[in-house]
């Protein structure tokens, strides 16, 4: 594929709007997951408590990347490959933040299952 071809225009029409439909899916679920990260974030002003709301945080955000990349015109398989490299910059400096507790330490591949998830299903809708 030439690099400045836009994958979704390669798609027949009727793909192309199966694939837009499971991204507003994955936007709506990005809303989500940023409304259980601030159920979880401490409140303006004070001291968080813990690292919970980290993982609705990076749900949201490789999601809110994924669907970007996607938009932007990548692949399905290039925008995974781009968003676990944001993913794991993301992950890395939250454990460098949280280096002295352990318990709140992630693998750094913490974030692969939710972007091959939406990887799977923009897959899906394009076949």
């Amino acid at each position: 594929m030439n690099t400045n071809e836009n994958w979704l225009q390669l798609l027949s029409e009727e793909k192309r709007i199966k694939v837009f439909q499971v991204m507003i899916d994955l936007g709506q679920k990005c809303f989500f997951y940023i409304k259980k990260e601030k159920e979880l974030s401490s409140p303006h002003g004070t001291l968080p408590v813990g690292n919970a709301s980290f993982e609705w945080f990076l749900k949201q955000e490789v999601t809110r990347d994924f669907l970007q990349n996607i938009r932007n015109g990548l692949s399905p398989s290039m925008a995974e490959i781009k968003t676990k490299m944001y993913s794991r910059e993301i992950i890395s400096k939250n454990n460098e933040k949280w280096k002295k507790e352990m318990s709140a330490i992630r693998w750094e591949g913490s974030g692969d299952s939710i972007i091959e998830c939406s990887c799977s299903v923009i897959r899906k809708a394009a076949e």
